[in-house]
Formats: C-alpha cells, sequence, structure tokens
C-alpha cells in the first residue's frame, strides 16, 4: 500500500504560543493554472475550502461567478459559496498522488476559512489519515501519514 508521510507544520502565534497543525503542501490546478497551496486537513469540516484570496487573485476566478455551491453554516454565521473543482498533486517524484476534488468558496468576503482547507467529502473518503502527535525525534514535531483507500 503506498503511503506518505509528511511532519506537522509549527506555527507561532502572536501570544507566543506554538501550535503544530497537519499541513499538506500541494500543486493545486484550477483551469490549466497550477499554484502551490498549504491545505489544512480538517477531520472536522465536512467539505474542503478554498480562500477567496487564493481564487482570485491566483486563479483569476470571481466566486459570484462560480456554479452556486450550498449554503453552509461555520463559526462565522451562515454564508453562501460557489464551487470550483481542482485537481492537487503531492507526494514525491516517486510516490505522488492525484485527486480530483471540489472546493466551495465563500461568496462573502466576511465569512471565509483563512486557510485552504482539505475536508472529509471527498478527501478522508479516498485516504486513510493517521495522526501520530505523539511522534518526536530530533525537531520532528509529529507526523501524519497518508494512505491511499
Amino acid at each position: 500500500m503506498r503511503s506518505l508521510a509528511v511532519s506537522f507544520t509549527r506555527i507561532s502565534f502572536p501570544n507566543g504560543r506554538v501550535r503544530r497543525y497537519p499541513i499538506l503542501p500541494v500543486v493545486l490546478n484550477l483551469g490549466g493554472v497550477e499554484h502551490r497551496v498549504d491545505m489544512l486537513l480538517d477531520s472536522g469540516s465536512d467539505y474542503s475550502f478554498l480562500p477567496r484570496g487564493i481564487v482570485q487573485g491566483v486563479f483569476g476566478m470571481h466566486p459570484e461567478d462560480l456554479p452556486s455551491g450550498e449554503n453552509h453554516q461555520g463559526l462565522g454565521g451562515l454564508f453562501r459559496t460557489g464551487v470550483v473543482e481542482g485537481v492537487i498533486r503531492f507526494g514525491t517524484t516517486r510516490d505522488l498522488f492525484e485527486e480530483t476534488i471540489p472546493f466551495f468558496v465563500s461568496r462573502d468576503a466576511a465569512v471565509e476559512p483563512g486557510v485552504a482547507v482539505l475536508g472529509r467529502e471527498p478527501f478522508f473518503d479516498r485516504f486513510r489519515v493517521d495522526f501520530r502527535m505523539g511522534y518526536r525525534k530530533r525537531g520532528v514535531e509529529g507526523k501524519f501519514i497518508l494512505y491511499r483507500d
């Protein structure tokens, strides 16, 4: 079974706290344009989301022009979305993974995720993700391992 191990990413906050997050660096292709995007693996999110800034600034797409997605409820309240399908590539040259994923994009600039998110559907349906938070050795702050299911 093919797998990919990725170290957690350390993020420092202004209050001095450092937290570890499962960030997966991918190459995202939307409409023939490719760009490297760090995506948070979020098993608590039902779906995958892209920030408006990436969709507009990098890919030149406007959320209002995308096909209508679902209405979503989040910490910022209820918001409308557009939906775009993208291809993500990640891994190594020896073990390269490629997946087509639908992404929701908020149509409301005031309510949107601050980071790109890979949620349960369909990413966690296609990959088994093992989080190893306690795994630490010489600079490694834990890791997560992706297995194709």
